[in-house]
């Protein structure tokens, strides 16, 4: 005291100012999955206290996968006290967007295509059929297992793809709509025929439309394996009505020969329409033996019961191309002769046509390496 007219002794005390309670308000307690951290929010009451804290299950690192978790905010401040503030931050399953193109239509023997699906997650993906007598979607083992769609026939199915989901993403899928049309032939076969007219073999054959036909090849072969080009007819293009076609092979072999009709297009593509047999039975009163048979050069006839006095001998490939041609002079006690071949014939089949008087035979020869 410091007064005129008093004294007195100085007064001691405390004065004690107390915290004030403040309130914490939790927020942004659901998030979606995209990879990153979610974080909630916390507020204060007086606003913005300094020294909140916010753990997730008892940790400060804020979560990233899809789940549940204890969100607690603490205030820790010089002032202020609050009761932590408690809740539950969800962070739901991510979507997935499939992007899937559209088909295009396509043809019965169209060869097998990837489905072109693709998910934005990266994850991989299914897929299905609903109609697998049209088409149906396989993992090619020779490409990593690749998705591929085989058509099987014409018809619609629906392409499904899908992708299952995880921990973190939600399941997706989406469809497009495949339409297979029938192929349409370039040619339209009635009929196709083969049989022998004397000592020669017809082959005639009937169509009812063309559309873009090129021409028409007729292939022989003496073992039903190896084919070669016998002859090629020029085909009416596009019609839409009955065509009759027919050749000949003047130059069978005894035994069985084999004919394949096969029909090309302007665009080079092929179709083989049919293959047919005939049994070729030429009689002659002179055997005629080719040997040995198989060969590898050397090539012998033998004849039994010769009456000609000559003998034309033509060796030709399936083709009909010409390889060798001589005339042999048989003589009375000799029954065996050589044949002068200027060049040796590469390996593959031939025929050995053999004519004089009374004298026709046809022999199969097979020329090895």
């Amino acid at each position: 005291l410091t007064n005129a007219n008093y004294t007195a002794s100085s007064a001691k005390g405390t004065l004690t100012i107390a915290k004030g309670t403040a309130s914490i308000t939790l927020a942004g307690l659901s998030a979606a999955y995209d990879g990153t951290a979610k974080s909630a929010s916390a507020t204060t009451n007086p606003a913005g206290l300094s020294g909140i804290s916010i753990t997730y299950d008892g940790s400060s690192a804020a979560p990233t996968a899809a789940g549940s978790y204890i969100v607690v905010a603490s205030l820790t401040n010089a002032n202020y006290t609050a009761s932590s503030a408690t809740g539950t931050l969800t962070i739901a399953k991510g979507g997935q967007i499939i992007s899937f193109p559209a088909f295009a239509t396509v043809k019965a023997d169209a060869s097998a295509f990837e489905p072109g699906a693709t998910v934005d997650t990266g994850l991989p993906l299914t897929y299905v059929s609903n109609n697998t007598a049209v088409a149906e979607v396989y993992q090619d083992p020779s490409a990593s297992s690749q998705w591929k769609i085989r058509i099987i026939g014409e018809g619609v199915t629906t392409i499904t793809a899908s992708q299952q989901g995880n921990a973190n993403y939600e399941s997706a899928s989406l469809s497009r709509t495949l339409t297979v049309e029938p192929v349409t032939l370039p040619v339209s076969l009635v009929s196709y025929q083969a049989k022998m007219e004397g000592n020669r073999v017809q082959l005639s054959w009937t169509t009812s439309s063309e559309k873009d036909n090129a021409y028409f090849e007729i292939e022989r072969s003496l073992d039903g394996v190896s084919f070669q080009r016998l002859t090629t007819l020029k085909a009416t293009g596009n019609f839409n009505a009955v065509q009759n076609y027919s050749v000949y092979d003047l130059n069978p072999a005894n035994g069985a020969n084999y004919y394949r009709l096969v029909q090309y297009d302007i665009n080079g593509e092929k179709e083989v329409l049919g293959d047919r047999v005939v049994n070729v039975s030429i009689v002659s009163p002179v055997s005629v033996q080719a040997f040995p048979n198989p060969t590898v050069e050397e090539i012998n006839l033998s004849f039994t019961g010769i009456t000609a006095k000559d003998a034309q001998v033509t060796i030709t490939d399936l083709s009909g191309r010409k390889m060798h041609q001589e005339t042999i002079r048989l003589t009375a006690g000799k029954t065996a002769y050589r044949l002068g071949l200027s060049n040796k014939l590469a390996a593959g089949q031939y025929i050995i046509n053999v004519v004089g008087e009374g004298l026709r035979s046809a022999i199969k020869l097979v020329v090895l390496d």
